[in-house]
């Protein structure tokens, strides 16, 4: 690559990168902050907890690490801890780009240059303080692995296969859909053409056991269960739901492109090594797919459950733009990719800025993006956060029926999330067998967060769910005269919702709450 080349790519990667690190508190999700939360516990010394009351492994393990260092670096300072983690990220997704680039390369793909800003707009204009940059990092290197494994079926490269996918379990459990399709693929691969070597599949076990089992077992240990609470809350395994809605569009719109993929990769002028790996990513989203859909009952639309399917995507764009150059000529073809990738660039360019300007240009969970004038305030979740920082006592304890990750992150105060998904196993349990009033009163639990009273005037009953059993333990009384502060009282400058603190003053029995008010809890769609 020629000077002028990398200095361009060195360019559009910076373009890429400063709007993140310029207003870091634009870009990260609540749920996203929930590592940095448990982070800054962790590095203080006070342990894998979120609310500083349970202990919670409702998170995907291996991001972790670089968010404790994160905290520790900063001082838990907010801001500065942001940057260093999108920093890392940016790195992350530096080596992605690179690793996307040498496997399409060992796959025979001439167009590699169409999917890379598909990966680009997808990792670096979203998903920041989200393990979705070291999962697909971890996700490349595996597939790359896999190559070098079904080229030289050795004990080494099998070795250094399993350690890629272990890691990769680790940075997002559910992954271990994709590992498994892997592992399937290789073994086929190596049984058809080398059948004596499929020991060196075997060997990749060993590590890869060597590295997830720990965790397991630190689950086991401390919760009696292997499953992480988030996990744990979200699937009804193995009652089937069956609902497409959780895909999202970004799920529903990569299980279609696997599903058209798979029957592309049925034709015989496929070349092995494409079919081999094109194949087993084929397998492991659609399988995860499914599993949503029929075992799932909760918000599963967030773009960090599909990384696989995106790199999938833009790996078939490639290979698409290669099928398109043996039927048309080389320079329309060219012609073609230069025009789609510079609209990709400057699409991706467009919607990161829009978002450095104004946080409600876009989502990580939207494909397009809205133009709108510069913010003059911080998020509205920011600017609440900070108020009851002052309003409240040190310390003060918060039950919050959404958005507990911003109110933890900005300030000092001990949020407890209502879903329970960044909680712990002994949450649900001592809420569902003593109830919410004996919760509250042995905790301190002293105020509420959730939405306003209608109308204004009259008070109601708010249930609150057990998050696994998802069962009614008893009801906050939420009554105007205990309001502290409201969204519109407080937030200035930008939009909000109709959210306020209330000081608890009573609770009541449990009244079997009707199943639709769960879905105000995020509980359910």
């Amino acid at each position: 690559m020629s000077l002028i080349r990398k200095s361009g790519v060195v360019l559009l990667l910076v373009l890429f990168s400063l709007p993140a690190l310029l207003a870091p508190r634009n870009f990260p999700t609540g749920d996203s902050l929930f590592y940095l939360q448990v982070a800054r516990h962790i590095a203080s010394g006070h342990g894998s907890t979120f609310d500083s009351i349970s202990v919670t492994n409702g998170y995907h393990p291996l991001w972790m690490a670089p968010c404790v260092a994160a905290a520790w670096l900063s001082g838990g300072d907010p801001t500065v801890m942001l940057r260093i983690v999108f920093l890392m990220q940016q790195w992350l997704a530096v080596g992605a780009l690179w690793l996307f680039h040498r496997l399409a390369l060992r796959l025979g793909i001439r167009s590699w240059a169409v999917g890379v800003p598909l990966v680009a707009i997808f990792l670096l204009t979203g998903l920041y303080a989200s393990e979705a940059h070291l999962n697909g990092f971890c996700i490349l290197a595996s597939l790359l692995l896999l190559v070098r494994l079904a080229e030289e079926p050795t004990s080494w490269n099998g070795a250094r296969l399993g350690a890629c996918l272990g890691a990769t379990v680790l940075a997002r459990l559910d992954s271990v859909l994709l590992v498994g399709a892997i592992l399937a693929g290789g073994a086929i691969w190596i049984a058809s053409r080398a059948p004596r070597r499929l020991r060196a599949l075997g060997v990749a076990m060993v590590p890869m056991s060597l590295i997830v089992a720990p965790y397991l077992l630190w689950n086991l240990a401390t919760f009696g269960h292997l499953m992480p609470i988030s996990g744990a809350i979200k699937t009804t395994f193995p009652r089937i739901y069956g609902d497409l809605r959780n895909l999202g569009v970004l799920g529903l719109s990569t299980f279609a492109i696997a599903l058209m993929g798979g029957v592309g990769l049925l034709f015989k002028s496929v070349a092995p090594r494409r079919r081999l790996v094109l194949g087993s990513m084929v397998v492991g989203v659609v399988a995860h797919a499914l599993y949503i859909t029929l075992y799932t009952d909760h918000n599963t639309h967030w773009s960090w459950y599909y990384v696989p399917g995106v790199l999938l995507a833009a790996l078939l764009a490639c290979v698409a733009a290669d099928e398109l150059e043996t039927r048309f000529s080389r320079l329309t073809t060219r012609s073609l990719a230069v025009v789609a990738i510079a609209l990709l660039v400057m699409w991706g360019l467009a919607r990161v800025w829009a978002r450095f300007a104004n946080s409600r240009a876009t989502s990580h969970n939207q494909f397009l993006f809205r133009i709108l004038a510069p913010a003059r305030a911080p998020r509205w979740e920011v600017q609440f956060a900070q108020h009851l920082e002052h309003a409240l006592p040190p310390q003060a304890s918060v039950l919050a029926f959404d958005y507990p990750g911003a109110l933890a992150f900005y300030s000092s105060l001990r949020v407890i999330p209502a879903d329970g998904l960044i909680g712990g196993y002994a949450y649900d349990t001592e809420v569902r067998e003593k109830g919410l009033a004996a919760y509250v009163a042995a905790h301190n639990v002293g105020y509420y967060f959730g939405e306003l009273t209608e109308p204004s005037d009259s008070c109601r009953a708010e249930a609150i769910f057990a998050p696994i059993e998802r069962t009614d333990v008893g009801s906050i009384i939420l009554c105007p005269q205990n309001l502290v502060a409201t969204s519109g009282q407080v937030v200035r400058d930008v939009p909000a919702p109709t959210v306020g603190l209330y000081r608890i003053r009573d609770v009541a029995p449990p009244q079997n709450a009707p199943r639709e008010r769960m879905k105000k809890h995020g509980l359910l769609w």
